[in-house]
């Protein structure tokens, strides 16, 4: 599945989630009326649970030479004033090499990342949310697994601007489905020769996915 049909899939998800909100509301009674008061309770805190699949693109050696696989992370936001939001996340993507000229003698990568996050969610309506958020404080740890020799793992560090939107259903009080967009961007600390420097020292990903969101109150 590439980019452009994940991009499709986000941007067909919003459209149909707004249209069947739309029209719940048009069918209001009173139950609708309370169950809408209780579904725009401002929330406290939400825990949220990730998948998405990592595209990297063309910008350095290491995106020209390997293929994302898949990746998930586990976050919180806690809504400090009204919409505004601090959150915190990690977890782990995949890489596999697809050219070892370019990247060097391994085979496949795991990356664990961790970001602090600023943003902020707008409801649309009672069941759809938007937000957004950059993550200026983030950092990657790259385990790279080598096929042969006697050195197996070699090590790389990153640290890391993450970009990302998201359109959230809540489906009860308390829990939500997403879909979520994301561009990150990876300052490596890769040490290599000087002509080649600028090839291994930005990574950069588009990350389409989805998760599912539990509020608390």
């Amino acid at each position: 599945m590439n980019l452009t049909l994940l991009i499709k899939l986000f941007i067909f998800v919003t459209i149909t989630t707004s249209v069947v909100s739309a029209q719940t509301i048009g069918s209001g009674n009173q139950t609708t009326i309370d169950h809408t008061k209780e579904l725009s309770q401002p929330k406290k805190i939400a825990i949220n649970l990730g998948f998405y699949k990592p595209f990297t693109t063309n910008t350095s050696y290491i995106g020209r030479g390997t293929q994302g696989e898949f990746g998930f992370d586990v976050g919180v936001q806690v809504f400090v004033y009204k919409n505004i939001f601090i959150g915190t996340s990690a977890g782990y993507f995949f890489l596999d090499v697809t050219d070892t000229n370019l990247v060097g003698d391994y085979e496949r990568s795991r990356a664990f990342s961790l970001a602090l996050e600023l943003g902020y969610e707008q409801p649309i309506t009672r069941h759809i949310d938007i937000g957004a958020g950059i993550a200026p404080l983030a950092t990657t740890s790259y385990r790279n697994y080598i096929s042969e020799g006697r050195v197996r793992q070699q090590r790389d560090n990153a640290s890391a601007m993450v970009y990302r939107a998201y359109v959230s259903y809540k489906f009860t009080k308390y829990l939500a489905f997403f879909v979520n967009y994301a561009f990150r961007s990876d300052a490596s600390k890769i040490e290599t020769a000087p002509e080649i420097q600028n090839k291994f020292n930005k990574i950069q990903y588009h990350n389409v996915g989805f998760g599912f969101r539990i509020f608390i109150f």
